[in-house]
């Protein structure tokens, strides 16, 4: 039996890049909307080919650049709509109202995260391989899938509503599948 759809307002808007930046073809770097739905954060690229993060409240046509967001990609929002995990060589964190930004480990290459409402976070801190959990206040990541075979890239985990489990996009060569997996408490 399916339940019936929740009635809402719709919301239509447009990002327009700030003055003097382009976003990404294709969204290769990331565009997210928070979990409270009144601000979207996005990548976008300058002048000289850097790329930062600009969060645009949709109330507003307000557009601000996150300090110290250089080269980050892949943004992703803390279930509270006030921080926001991103990837620069490393898996950092930020207030969206500012401060300092915190490393949280190492991810080279990442391909996504989600934020849980225990402080889990649930990244692909690669081009292929498995998905990790670290805490949001940081440490050692764990692996918490395993490749099917050689070449599987598991990417863009996202928590389901019971914030313990989470689908990610498990891909191979000739076909694409999603897949469901539960994140160890």
């Amino acid at each position: 039996m399916r339940r019936a759809a929740p009635s809402g307002s719709t919301v239509h808007f447009t990002i327009e890049p700030p003055q003097n930046t382009s976003l990404y073809p294709f969204d290769t770097k990331g565009i997210a909307l928070s979990p409270d739905g009144t601000m979207v954060v996005f990548a976008a690229e300058d002048v000289h080919s850097k790329a930062s993060l600009y969060v645009r409240h949709l109330a507003t046509t307000q557009t601000t650049v996150l300090a110290g967001t250089e080269d980050a990609s892949y943004p992703f929002w803390s279930p509270d709509s006030r921080q926001l995990g991103f990837f620069a060589k490393k898996l950092h964190r930020t207030d969206v109202a500012g401060g300092p930004i915190v490393t949280i480990c190492d991810a080279p290459s990442g391909r996504g995260g989600t934020w849980s409402r225990n402080g889990v976070i649930v990244f692909a801190p690669a081009l292929a391989g498995e998905l990790y959990r670290v805490s949001a206040a940081g440490g050692r990541p764990e692996r918490v899938t395993r490749r099917r075979s050689e070449g599987n890239r598991q990417r863009w985990p996202w928590f389901l509503p019971d914030g313990k489990r989470f689908s990610t996009s498990s891909t191979q060569t000739s076909w694409r599948a999603r897949s469901m997996a539960r994140c160890r408490s």
